[in-house]
């Protein structure tokens, strides 16, 4: 393991940075110019012509043009001015270790060819992106500004690898299944954001009557992947929160309850002496109906009454319940770029 007196080899501690502010003939700054070059290289390419269209293509159009026939020649500055694509990683990834480092009190260790690849990078660039003394690394004003820029330029390149591979492969299929609460919740919003990732795909949807079935058809290769409550995913199960759905309290409108902002379930119980089972959404109109016309309390998620009518009825928010957490689980077995988009989309809900 290397000293953490030298973190990144070649690097002399605190030399100060001639290119950092140093404007040119146009006023701007070497990192302000940084920074334009990792946006124009995060910016979609444009849509594509329509297949069906009748128009002339770039070549019939320029038919009879003096030198219509002649080679398009591609500068080489086009290519040569971006920035590697290795140096972004190693620069995302040191500053990410940095930040994990910093939360746990230790000091990162850099690898030397991390080192090398981010001094290239720093070259191409012309401005320091890490300064360190003997005892921390940290970064510079200039990697701080460029840091979430380069973050949104590499999502956009593991987009294009995703699309690209989808592209030259047959059209992508993933069937999707989710538990009774999830189809109204969170399998919609998960839905349009897949179709964003992959825009070709085709996506089956299935229904299941429980977490417990459809778990069982994950392992038994009838699904891909699916939307369930978190305690019904089996440990080892690779998941991530899609959707988190607050717990309620139904009281009697205008009783001392109702006037509470939020509410615990003892003090439910206190009210009540008992608080009616929140079992399943099916019972909700039933419960709901008690709490109306009887003095009842009683619980309920937030998307049971999403379409239920609670005249008679306030609603609360319980800050002793946590809130019941929906994830995409799926299996290991079937691993692609279909499967890596479907993740994508659901980590980019944010839970």
């Amino acid at each position: 393991m290397r000293s953490t007196d030298d973190p990144l080899p070649g690097l002399r501690p605190d030399d100060p940075d001639p290119w950092a502010t140093a404007p040119d003939r146009e006023g701007q700054t070497r990192a302000e110019r940084a920074a334009e070059r990792l946006a124009a290289a995060a910016v979609p390419p444009p849509p594509a012509a329509d297949p069906g269209s009748s128009g002339p293509t770039r070549d019939e159009s320029r038919a009879g043009e003096p030198g219509a026939d002649a080679p398009v020649a591609v500068p080489g500055s086009a290519i040569d001015d971006l920035p590697p694509l290795s140096g972004l990683q190693a620069f995302v990834a040191v500053a990410d270790s940095l930040a994990d480092a910093a939360a746990l009190g230790t000091a990162p260790d850099v690898d030397p060819a991390i080192g090398t690849t981010i001094e290239a990078l720093e070259r191409h660039w012309e401005l320091r992106l890490f300064s360190h003394d003997r005892w921390a690394l940290r970064l510079t004003d200039e990697a701080r500004r460029l840091l979430p820029v380069a973050r949104q330029a590499l999502d956009e390149v593991a987009r294009l690898d995703r699309l690209a591979r989808a592209t030259a492969a047959p059209a992508p299929r993933l069937r999707l299944g989710a538990s009774t609460r999830a189809l109204r919740v969170a399998l919609p919003r998960l839905v349009t954001a897949t179709r964003t990732e992959l825009p070709d795909l085709e996506l089956e949807q299935r229904s299941c009557p429980s977490g417990e079935e459809a778990i069982e058809a994950v392992a038994q290769g009838r699904l891909d992947a699916v939307v369930v409550e978190a305690e019904d995913v089996p440990a080892g199960m690779p998941s991530i929160t899609v959707a988190a759905v607050p717990f309620l309290a139904a009281v009697p409108d205008g009783s001392r309850l109702s006037l509470e902002r939020t509410l615990t379930r003892p003090e439910l119980a206190r009210h009540a002496g008992r608080i009616d089972p929140a079992v399943d959404a099916r019972s909700a109109p039933t419960r709901l109906l008690r709490v109306a016309t009887e003095g009842t309390v009683t619980i309920v998620s937030a998307d049971d009454v999403l379409d239920l009518a609670t005249v008679g009825v306030a609603l609360r928010p319980l800050s002793d319940l946590p809130p019941q957490r929906l994830v995409l689980a799926w299996s290991t077995i079937e691993d692609g770029p279909t499967l890596a988009g479907l993740v994508a989309a659901a980590r980019s809900l944010g839970g």
